[in-house]
């Protein structure tokens, strides 16, 4: 009998024992009394099968007995022990059809609630708990019925009306045996700080304190809270050599790596186990014991409970992995075809493991997004985010890493790779440029990480900044303090190049030399030393240290760049032959000074050394004015401005090149090319700068220009500034005088413009005319985007659908494919099957796709076959936007299915793996609240309503607020 029973049964007994004269409409005879007792203490004693025959015989004897229905319900509960609960339903039913004492008809209420519940009838077995409620009086009765709904919620994971039943019974002093069950519903719904206050409170007499501490900081370790674990258990010290909180101890060490208390307690711990010997062999994997560990876990295999057979399983798995990746690999593989349930998500971070560290990034990012799903911790999801963060960024995909790295530092603030989350966010920033942030996120690892293995390296990029915005005297300070802490090896050769080149650009040769001296041969310490001599027009040492450094390139750009700083140094040697031969080898033969410095300035940048290419291309400008290399030499310095980010000089210095050209007429090719650099700098630079001032003035210079090239293609150039800064009127305008004056340049893309612009100020009818012209002509995909744009502004779905079908009859276009099938969706889904299968052989797998054909087939009921493509859509795409779509979905098919419970699960997913999905969490918690409701989970229903209160719309709040008032 189990110990719901054997309670309930007790209280039954209570009530049948009750005063004869407040059960009894007629006093019985003492016999008849006698014989029920009789009967009574039969069934306390568990004698059952003495019951059943004494039963027939009072029967027999007394067949009017007012105690009849009290034997009745004795059968019942006999039956019930025996799990034959619709018999024993059946017989409930029968006797609250008689007219029952009142007692007895609700001790029938709540016996009949028990069976109800075991039958999984939980909405019909709370109601018959309700009518107790509403009815009785009993103290014990109501205790036993708020026991039942606390156990039936908590056992739903319904831990909100779990926790009012417990509430109830604990403010009632009713339930001490149920002091444990209440604090795991705190823990459940992270209800921290009132599980730790009531753990306080709590008796260390009773008979689940110990167990219930073992909880608590069970709960601190899987939610990453270590430092509060670590104080908690200095606070229960007494407590630690019990054996599952000395594993809570070992978990932590091992987490922490902090080896020295895990030998520790191994070495002194008096308890045993597979748990202990699993830790041992990790143990004694740290220390390279690799046979002793392996044995330990080829035991464990064999004999360990089922988790810990797996977990020594990818353990030796691992062993394996070192000396055959291959190998185990395969094995892995074929382990997780046999689908074992049992630790499924380690199984899969082990293989993502594998796969990182074969450099398979990509195959990593697939099994670690699998095991997200299937983690139940949020110790392994911790690991599991970072290494997410980590594979992206060894794609060199900085902008997943750096959602990823920030999602690990929102979702963890104790995790342990915090330093390094924040360190790689900040290199992500600096290599973007984006300094300011990094530096942000390098001094939050300085000062709040100071032992940190990053915060040298975060000094480092700190000092990497200010050496790249020229802040060199800080950049010199910052590389010396560190040059001091670092042993010799590479990373110091870094530094000392730093150092000296720090000292060369703020022109302090002595020093800049001395630094140089601290290197080791190599191409950049003599590149340097020989840009340190020419500076100091010392060009005979510059010779030999350039010559050094050719000896130590290793690509042709490095031997190109060398050689032309030989040549221009052998030219201020005035060596010509020599400076000509040199030229000659790289640059085909032709022999001025002047194109070699310009050749020798175009090396430096395209090398990316703006600040020497800048200072050549000045130096050719004050020597050469007159070279026929002149213009291209300021179109040069013109794109060194643009790339140092200086765009107004860029801007001005382009100007410059092409007012040169106002009063010519007619081009050379060459001149045409150059003039085709200079129209996309010029472009370029103003699109950065967006200031339509300066746009506005370049418009109004244009008529003063002689040639008709120049004219046509600076007004081709200002419409196009005008549509990007969305100023139409000026597009249109522009676009006119495009036609009017320039008939022979009439092109398509001018009259997308146009079309475009007439679109955006509401001209409708003409830009109708003009793309339906448009495409009739051409047939272009753009044309016909536009055009079916308009109907989409007017609502005509029928004329849009029918544009983009038309379109994809002649071809399959990505971009336009995917609009037909969003307009489509907005309208209904209709001839949404025609238009999928006019894509799907080319298309089919585009994630943006999917993510329209998901709901399409929710839709249209086809729930199986969008379950089918939800898992492949998590399976596949490595962006978790689209997983958190096909999660959201999956508990919508769930839900259409009528499995309701299944489906609040999954919402629960969602809302725990992305957090940042707002409408999508939106959605969810609406699904899942009405799912609480068709379960009959109101409770449940009403405190989550509450909970969401900040995320649901307010289309969301009126609807369930209807619902839930009329539940009530």
């Amino acid at each position: 009998m189990s110990e719901i029973k054997r309670i309930q049964c007790l209280i039954l007994l209570i009530i049948m024992l009750l005063p004869l004269s407040m059960a009894a409409r007629a006093v019985p005879n003492n016999q008849e009394s006698y014989a029920y007792r009789f009967i009574a203490n039969l069934y306390e004693l568990g004698e059952r099968d003495a019951l059943e025959s004494e039963i027939r015989a009072f029967e027999a004897q007394y067949p009017h007995s007012h105690f009849r229905y009290n034997l009745r319900l004795i059968r019942a509960n006999i039956m019930q022990e025996k799990g034959m609960h619709a018999e024993a339903l059946d017989t409930f039913d029968k006797l609250l059809r008689e007219k029952l004492d009142l007692g007895l008809r609700h001790q029938v209420y709540l016996s009949k609630a028990v069976s109800l519940l075991a039958t999984k009838q939980y909405s019909e077995g709370i109601l018959q708990l309700d009518l107790l409620e509403n009815e009785s009086k009993n103290p014990m009765l109501i205790s036993r019925a708020n026991l039942y709904r606390a156990r039936t919620y908590r056992m739903l994971g319904q831990h909100y009306g779990a926790l009012r039943y417990y509430q109830h019974l604990i403010d009632d002093d009713a339930r001490e045996d149920v002091q444990y069950e209440y604090l795991e519903s705190l823990l459940k719904l992270d209800k921290q700080s009132e599980a730790e206050l009531f753990l306080n409170q709590m008796d260390e007499a009773y008979e689940d304190y110990v167990k219930s501490q073992i909880t608590y900081c069970k709960y601190l370790l899987d939610n990453n809270r270590f430092e509060e674990l670590t104080a908690h258990l200095e606070s229960i010290k007494k407590y630690q050599s019990e054996p599952n909180m000395e594993l809570i101890r070992l978990r932590l060490a091992f987490i922490t790596n902090d080896y020295e208390s895990a030998e520790e307690i191994l070495t002194q711990t008096e308890n045993s186990g597979d748990y202990f010997d699993y830790y041992q062999g990790l143990y004694l994997l740290n220390n390279d014991r690799i046979d002793e560990a392996d044995e330990l876990f080829i035991g464990l295999v064999r004999k360990g409970d089922a988790q810990l057979s797996v977990l020594a399983y990818l353990e030796r798995i691992k062993i394996l992995f070192k000396s055959e990746p291959q190998e185990a690999v395969r094995q892995l593989k074929a382990f997780m075809a046999q689908k074992q349930p049992v630790a499924y998500a380690q199984q899969l971070y082990t293989m993502s493991h594998f796969a990182y560290v074969s450099e398979d990034y990509s195959e990593a990012l697939r099994y670690l997004a699998l095991a997200r799903g299937e983690a139940d911790n949020r110790v392994l999801l911790s690991e599991i985010d970072y290494m997410i963060a980590q594979s992206w960024m060894r794609l060199e995909r900085f902008s997943q890493a750096a959602e990823s790295y920030n999602r690990y530092l929102n979702l963890y603030p104790d995790g342990d790779k915090r330093d390094a989350s924040l360190f790689y966010l900040g290199y992500i920033n600096f290599k973007s440029k984006d300094y300011k942030l990094a530096i942000a996120a390098f001094n939050d690892v300085i000062e709040r990480y100071p032992q940190s293995e990053f915060a040298v390296s975060a000094e480092f990029y700190l000092a990497e900044i200010d050496f790249f915005q020229a802040n060199y005297s800080l950049s010199v300070n910052a590389f010396m303090s560190l040059n001091e802490d670092l042993p010799e090896n590479s990373f110091r050769q870094h530094v000392s190049l730093r150092i000296a080149q720090c000292y060369y650009y703020l022109e302090n040769y002595p020093e800049a030399l001395a630094w140089t001296e601290h290197l080791a041969e190599s191409y950049d310490k003599y590149i340097l030393w020989g840009h340190i001599r020419f500076n100091q027009t010392e060009y005979a040492f510059a010779i030999d240290a350039f010559e050094k450094a050719i000896r130590h390139a290793d690509s042709d750009v490095q031997q190109k760049e060398i050689k032309s700083y030989l040549a221009l140094t052998n030219y201020k040697l005035k060596r010509y032959d020599e400076a000509s031969r040199l030229y000659l080898e790289l640059y085909d033969g032709e022999e001025s000074p002047d194109t070699f410095l310009y050749l020798s300035a175009k090396s430096a940048y395209a090398a990316g050394d703006f600040n020497l290419a800048y200072n050549l291309f000045e130096q050719f400008v004050d020597e050469f004015p007159e070279s026929d290399l002149f213009l291209a030499v300021l179109t040069d310095m013109a794109n060194v401005l643009f790339n140092m980010e200086n765009y107004e000089d860029a801007f001005d210095t382009y100007q410059s090149v092409l007012s040169r050209f106002r009063n010519r007429i007619e081009f050379n090719p060459r001149e045409q090319g150059l003039l085709a650099e200079v129209f996309t700098g010029i472009e370029l630079s103003l699109m950065q700068l967006e200031n339509s001032d300066i746009i506005n003035e370049l418009a109004d210079s244009i008529d003063s220009y002689k040639s008709h090239y120049l004219r046509f293609e600076l007004t081709y150039l200002v419409t196009r500034l005008y549509a990007q800064n969305e100023d139409w009127l000026d597009v249109l305008d522009r676009a006119e005088r495009i036609r009017e004056s320039f008939p022979e340049h009439e092109s398509l893309d001018l009259n997308l413009l146009s079309a475009q612009g007439l679109i955006k100020l509401n001209e409708y009818d003409q830009a109708d005319t003009l793309l339906s012209s448009l495409y009739g002509e051409t047939k272009d995909v753009r044309a016909l985007i536009y055009w079916a744009e308009i109907d989409l502004l007017f609502g005509d779905y029928d004329g849009a659908l029918e544009k983009y079908i038309t379109g994809l009859n002649e071809g399959y276009d990505e971009e336009l494919w995917l609009l037909a099938l969003k307009a489509s969706q907005i309208a209904d889904y209709q001839d949404f099957s025609i238009i999928w299968e006019l894509g799907e052989e080319k298309g089919g797998r585009n994630a943006d796709a999917r993510l329209i054909y998901l709901p399409y087939l929710i839709e249209s009921g086809k729930l199986r076959e969008a379950k089918l493509l939800a898992d492949l859509i998590i399976g596949e795409n490595l962006d978790p936007f689209y997983h958190a779509q096909a999660f959201y979905s999956i508990g919508l098919i769930r839900y259409e299915q009528s499995f309701y419970v299944e489906a609040i699960k999954e919402f629960k997913k969602l809302s725990v793996l992305f957090p940042d999905y707002g409408e999508l969490l939106s959605d969810g918690a609406y699904y899942s609240i009405l799912s609480y409701l068709k379960i009959g989970a109101r409770e449940e229903a009403n405190m989550l309503f509450l909970d969401s209160a900040e995320i649901l719309s307010e289309e969301h709040k009126e609807s369930l607020s209807e619902m839930l008032g009329e539940e009530r």
